[in-house]
């Protein structure tokens, strides 16, 4: 019986119930933790908010060790983070060496932040956040990317909400 067509069969019926079950532990499902929250993001090249909280009236943005923070009446909301490390070769959004400017809005509706990626980066990524959206926009010119020189970099907000780079 040794070497039989039906020997054959069994041994590679085994083989692929083994190959099944092997790829079933290696690539199993993945079991999600429920406690993580996203944010909307606009596009594949938007920056990411870190933490989102709901708008209020009263704003304060500010720099501490952790990053440019947003704090309202309801919370505080972490726009872009600082890390140590020179992270200039992954470009990372919602992630700096340092903030070069920030501004907030007349009505309060948006805020403007320039990061740094790196420690020697003479140019910085502007972003805009909308309160009302809690949304973090790249700065684009002509449907373009850009990025502003860090050390005279100045901005304003016209009457009518629009950003003007200087």
């Amino acid at each position: 019986m040794e070497g039989t067509r039906n020997e054959r069969v069994a041994i590679l019926i085994t083989a692929y119930i083994i190959g099944f079950i092997t790829a079933y532990i290696a690539f199993g499902v993945v079991q999600l933790d429920d406690a993580n929250t996203f944010a909307q993001v606009t596009s594949q090249n938007a920056a990411s908010v870190i933490q989102s909280q709901a708008v209020e009236s009263n704003v304060f943005i500010g720099v501490d060790a952790e990053g440019l923070f947003l704090t309202t009446d309801s919370g505080r909301t972490l726009l872009s983070a600082t890390v140590s490390e020179d992270n200039s070769g992954y470009f990372q959004d919602g992630a700096h060496v340092a903030i070069s400017n920030y501004e907030l809005s007349a009505d309060n509706a948006y805020v403007y932040f320039c990061e740094l990626p790196s420690a020697g980066s003479e140019s910085c990524r502007p972003y805009i956040y909308s309160l009302a959206e809690e949304v973090v926009y790249p700065v684009l010119v002509n449907g373009e990317r850009v990025a502003f020189d860090a050390k005279s970099n100045s901005v304003s907000w016209s009457a009518g909400g629009e950003l003007i780079v200087e």
